[in-house]
């Protein structure tokens, strides 16, 4: 099944980002008619532009350091992004955004939200005892096995690796996913 049905664009000066790329000069709007879609082209011609942009227009979640309210590296594409209009077979209520080169801060902020486990844990050792004790330190536990169990230690796995594992924690069926160059991760036969 796939959701996004067609997408237009809007136009702007071609001396103004990002309608200065080929892409927008000459693009005013796409259809889908398969599940997934590949965009192929040489660099600079506005494939990452437009899935940020679709990534802002749809607010995907981003899998990175930052979401896309405060990644600083959209804001030339924000405006681009909120003005495309979409058209839907099925709105898709699952997604993310992914770009090859968030997978290293994804595993920084994995291991910030272990350090802020282990912070947790110390203050509730200072606050807490007996067997409000116990379940507070049992609930962050739990919390960090989970993320073990869906990743692993991403510190241990080669990038390609790590970024296949990421992937299979979070695809879902029924989902929209923007995966930007995940070429620059994978092995060809990956």
């Amino acid at each position: 099944m796939y959701y996004l049905s067609q997408i237009n664009l809007p136009s702007g000066p071609q001396t103004h980002f990002p309608f200065t790329l080929p892409a927008f000069r000459e693009l005013s709007s796409m259809s889908f008619n398969t599940p997934v879609t590949v965009f192929v082209g040489e660099n600079g011609s506005g494939k990452s532009t437009l899935l940020k942009a679709l990534a802002i227009k749809l607010n995907l979640p981003a899998i990175g350091s930052n979401d896309l309210e405060r990644d600083e590296t959209l804001e030339g594409v924000k405006a681009f992004g909120e003005a495309i209009i979409t058209s839907w077979k099925k709105k898709a209520y699952r997604g993310f955004f992914f770009r090859a080169e968030d997978y290293f801060g994804f595993v920084k902020r994995l291991r910030n939200i272990d350090q802020e486990f282990k912070g947790d844990i110390v203050d509730f050792e200072k606050q807490l005892s007996g067997t409000g004790l116990k379940l507070a330190v049992g609930a962050v536990h739990g919390q960090k096995e989970a993320l073990l169990r869906k990743y692993g230690d991403l510190t241990e796995v080669s990038h390609g690796e790590g970024f296949l594992k990421v992937l299979q924690g979070r695809l879902q069926a029924e989902g929209i996913y923007l995966i930007d160059e995940p070429e620059a991760a994978l092995s060809p036969q990956r």
